[in-house]
């Protein structure tokens, strides 16, 4: 068997795989990317059908202007220097069979027309807005306490954090539900729940509003050239600071040593030990297959398969051209 080193090796070249490669790339690590398909990406790639080229997933980036979470990460990786991205207007629209809402750039002024076509919940649609406005303040407050080492004492965290922890305590359903009572209206506000795989009665209130605000207040975008565009562009990053991406390697384990992964194994007999490994592949892959369950406590094992157990809300997609 071949024996390759590098300082790190990532298994998938997803966005997350990509980021972090290219992180400890310009950080001067020797990296691998290590990419079972012959595209980068992950969902963040396109095909082609004769004439017509086809998004596989990304319907917009939220976050993408300064101020927005994704922003620095796209600087920081140079994708801001050959990508150029469209804030959407309207961002989305909500159809009903005898009026449609269209969901503006302008937060303001979607706020506005929500509240002509609901007038009588006119109150309510502002409470809610500045609330989940609220936690999603917390939220940002929390993560960069995170990046900083200085969150409080777990005793001491509803102090800091009570609206963010409020709401992850409530589903969607029952948070809106305070403020808004039409079925309608609160379709409209659900418009998203497409992305989480979870109805509003089991999604967690703080997990549906993190982007709602962020797509509304920060913007919605799409790249020029699509979402494979940011991929090729971060692949370039990588490559341009000494580190590799290779294709049609299938990562079929991780070599683990006295409870730390010291290795990966592809199904073409490549061994590639690092001192790190990430995984961008999904957590019952990684634990479950490429580690195995002889190297996990039998309660993290159980709790993997319980999820896989419940599955989420399913999409059927269809590509027209």
């Amino acid at each position: 068997m071949n024996t390759e080193k590098f300082d790190v090796v990532i298994i998938g070249a997803g966005l997350g795989g990509l980021s972090a490669a290219g992180y400890l790339a310009k950080a001067g690590r020797k990296v691998l990317v290590l990419e079972h398909h012959t595209v980068p990406g992950g969902y963040a790639h396109e095909f082609r059908r004769g004439k017509f080229r086809f998004e596989v997933a990304l319907h917009a980036l939220d976050g993408a202007a300064p101020g927005g979470w994704v922003y620095p990460v796209l600087s920081d990786l140079d994708v801001l220097d050959s990508v150029a991205f469209t804030r959407l207007d309207p961002f989305y629209v909500a159809k009903f069979p005898d009026h449609e809402i269209a969901a503006h750039a302008d937060p303001y002024e979607y706020e506005a027309e929500l509240i002509c076509h609901f007038p009588d919940e006119a109150e309510g649609i502002r409470r809610l807005i500045d609330s989940m406005k609220t936690v999603f303040g917390d939220v940002r407050r929390f993560t960069v306490d995170g990046r900083l080492n200085r969150r409080p004492p777990l005793a001491e965290m509803p102090a800091r954090y009570p609206d963010m922890l409020g709401a992850m305590s409530r589903s969607w359903e029952d948070y809106m539900g305070q403020y808004i009572s039409d079925p309608q209206l609160q379709a409209v506000f659900s418009s998203l729940l497409g992305y989480y795989g979870l109805p509003s009665g089991r999604l967690n209130a703080a997990t549906f509003i993190l982007p709602w605000v962020s797509y509304h207040f920060f913007g919605a975008f799409y790249p020029e050239g699509g979402s494979m565009a940011i991929s090729r562009a971060i692949e370039a990053t990588i490559k341009k600071h000494g580190g590799e991406v290779r294709y049609r390697q299938t990562v079929n384990r991780i070599e683990v040593e006295n409870g730390k992964a010291v290795a990966v194994v592809t199904e073409k007999g490549l061994r590639v030990a690092a001192d790190v490994v990430i995984s961008n592949a999904n957590a019952p892959d990684t634990m479950l297959t490429f580690v195995g369950r002889d190297h996990l406590p039998a309660a993290y094992v159980q709790q993997v398969e319980a999820a896989l157990a419940k599955p989420a809300v399913s999409n059927l997609v269809v590509y027209l051209g």
